[in-house]
């Protein structure tokens, strides 16, 4: 096994008459290549890749979509959103989670990491239509978690009012709350010892 970067990949604004690399775009190739075992991900954008000065010197950049300065480039959406994927990743012992591509039946797009079955991170690509009942393979049976949705467009969290409980066949993942990109977070449930009591 050895490490990789996921490099140059849809640069933001970049488009063509069949593809578009807006900011969707980028977070899904992003947090795509982080739970696949990414150590990184380089972002990029129209104008910005070249040092684009003027509008009237584009260079090559012209091939690939609306001519935009480097300051331009720069300030597109999805590269201020890249911040709350490091948010999500640090909220938790990143350093410790692994890819379990084998982890949601029936196989789908969606992808996880985890981190034994302490902490599962659970990552929704944005879908067209909702997708079947899924579970999350790799929980003991009864173990209970704490679930919070991610947002992956502004760093928002939600907690879920109930905690989930892993069935003989899984965990039962709740269907994401809309059809765009998100970030379950399940964290294992401690529980608290009952206090001791002496007798004198």
């Amino acid at each position: 096994c050895k490490p990789f970067l996921e490099s140059e990949a849809n640069y933001e604004a970049f488009r063509s008459e069949k593809f578009h690399a807006d900011a969707a775009c980028i977070r899904r190739s992003a947090y795509t290549a982080i739970q696949a075992g990414s150590f990184g991900f380089t972002y990029g954008a129209q104008g910005l890749y070249a040092g684009v000065l003027d509008h009237d010197l584009p260079g090559p950049t012209h091939r690939w979509g609306p001519v935009l300065t480097w300051d331009e480039g720069l300030a597109l959406p999805g590269g201020a959103q890249l911040q709350h994927l490091r948010s999500c990743y640090e909220s938790v012992c990143w350093w410790r989670l692994e890819p379990r591509p084998d982890a949601v039946v029936p196989q789908s797009d969606v992808l996880v990491k985890a981190d034994g079955d302490a902490t599962f991170l659970v990552y929704f690509p944005p879908a067209d239509a909702p997708r079947p009942p899924l579970r999350l393979a790799g929980s003991r049976h009864g173990a209970g978690y704490t679930a919070t949705w991610f947002d992956p467009r502004n760093g928002n969290t939600q907690r879920l009012p109930d905690r989930l409980t892993s069935g003989p066949d899984g965990l039962a993942l709740p269907a994401a709350p809309d059809g765009l990109d998100w970030m379950l977070i399940l964290e294992k449930a401690t529980v608290k010892p009952a206090a001791s009591v002496s007798a004198f």
